[in-house]
Parts: C-alpha cells; structure tokens; sequence
C-alpha cells in the first residue's frame, strides 16, 4: 500500500521526501518507502468562469445580476493540466492506502476538489 502526500509546491514536496525516505524521481513524483510525494504548481483548478456555468453570463448585464449557481464547478487550468493529471493518478491509484497534505490550503482543497477519502474527518496526528 502506497501514502501519497500532496504538497503545495515542488520545494516543499521536495523537503518531505527527503524526510520520508522517498527518493526516487518520476514525472511529477518523488517515491520510495511506502510513500508517494507529489505537488500542486500554482493554481491547478479554479473556478468555472460564470459562461461555463450558464452561457446566459457571457455577456454581463444589470439583467443578469446577481449570478448564483446552484454549484460551483471547477475547471483545470490548461496550463497545469498536466500536473493536475499527475496528482489526479497519484490520488486514484488502486493501492494508496492514506492520503495527506500539507498544512497548507491549496494542497488539501486540491484533495478534496478530487474527492479523495471517505468524508470522514480525521483531527491530524503528529507522527512518532
């Protein structure tokens, strides 16, 4: 079973493997004893631009105002899409047995924007 650990940015991703034993480099990945590091570059995913939501926004009016969607969507950004594929297979894979992310929001919105987990709300616990 594999833990992948999401961080927000490749440094920080980096200093974790480093403690957690986790040499070996792939594409968009640090791995190696039981654990799998990877990382959020920028912004991955955002929020759908109001015509992606309803093409009635394209064209903003006092007519249209206020905008409320019954949700809000997300969209990846094509310029980190493929990061976003990395860390979507890394969270996926058949075998990661626990999921952890950096303190850090980015990192566990990611997480939690791919629906990761069983919605059960763990309090975090210091190792050791």
């Amino acid at each position: 079973m594999t833990v992948v650990v999401v961080a927000e940015k490749p440094s920080v991703a980096r200093d974790i493997a480093r403690v957690l034993g986790a040499h070996t480099r792939g594409d968009g990945t640090l791995s190696g004893n039981g654990y799998l590091v990877t990382w959020a570059i920028g912004h991955l995913v955002g929020l759908e631009e109001p015509d992606g939501i309803d093409a009635q926004w394209r064209r903003w009016s006092f007519d249209t105002l206020p905008m409320f969607p019954r949700r809000w969507p997300l969209r990846v950004f094509e310029k980190t899409a493929p990061q976003f594929s990395i860390v979507r297979r890394a969270l996926t894979a058949p075998d990661v047995s626990h999921v952890l992310t950096t303190a850090e929001r980015r990192a566990a919105l990611l997480a939690a924007a791919l629906d990761v987990g069983d919605g059960q709300e763990e309090q975090p616990t210091k190792p050791g």
